[in-house]
């Protein structure tokens, strides 16, 4: 029962997910004793990179992951002086490049061969033809946007859609027919904001956590990670 991935059939259910099973074995859930052990871990600080719902997460897959690169799972908050929080978690496995939006430079994304640290340029890419025929199962950002505002929620979806931003301006290209990407909005405070001011924020918020999530990130030597780039990258498969 499920919808047939090749390697498993997976229940098809109303959430949003990642698909990540070709990282590691696809046989591994987790347990009721994992559960418990995240509950005695959970405090202020939240784990980054190769963690969570990250550790299987991959980026740039026009040429599949032979030449694709790691992706992870991202925070970033912002504090202002009147009070007002505005933060973003979020996880990115995208079928895109990942771009630092100041440089306008590939951080990580589709190599140029399987043995290669140099980028292919995933958009350029497929304006010179390369496309992806089969519909994409292994792709998908997703992020959350949280804040001490108080808003309905008319007005914290708005801000979800503004947010959007931070993919748009740090994943090439993104919002594929291969992704499933998202923005979930959260409000949960008292403070009086604008709404435009909270979506700005969280466009800059969530820009700046999926450029954390694929910095801190660990390939495991199955695939290479940004930390891989500079001192060379060796698979251990």
């Amino acid at each position: 029962v499920g919808f047939d991935v090749g390697i498993a059939k997976i229940p098809i259910v109303p959430t949003a997910v990642i698909f990540d099973l070709f990282m590691g074995s696809p046989k591994t859930r987790p347990t009721p004793e994992m559960g418990y052990q995240a509950c005695l871990n959970a405090g202020p600080e939240v784990g980054e990179g190769s963690v969570g719902a990250g550790t299987g997460a991959t980026v740039g897959k026009l040429f599949e992951l032979s030449r694709a690169m790691k992706g992870g799972l991202g925070t970033s908050s912002i504090v202002m002086p009147d009070g007002l929080k505005v933060a973003a978690l979020v996880v990115v496995n995208a079928f895109g490049d990942i771009i630092d939006n100041v440089t306008g430079k590939i951080i990580v994304g589709t190599r140029t061969a399987e043995k290669s640290m140099e980028f292919a340029n995933t958009a350029n890419s497929i304006k010179q033809g390369h496309v992806k025929k089969q519909f994409g199962i292994v792709n998908t950002t997703l992020g959350v946007v949280a804040t001490n505002a108080r808003f309905n929620k008319r007005e914290i979806t708005k801000v979800a859609q503004m947010a959007q931003g931070g993919l748009i301006k740090t994943i090439s290209p993104v919002h594929t027919t291969f992704d499933g990407d998202l923005v979930f909005g959260l409000s949960a405070g008292t403070v009086e904001a604008d709404i435009n001011k909270v979506g700005v924020l969280g466009e800059f918020v969530v820009a700046e956590a999926i450029k954390r999530a694929v910095k801190k990130a660990d390939g495991f030597g199955i695939v290479p990670a940004f930390k891989d780039i500079t001192k060379g990258w060796k698979t251990t498969k």
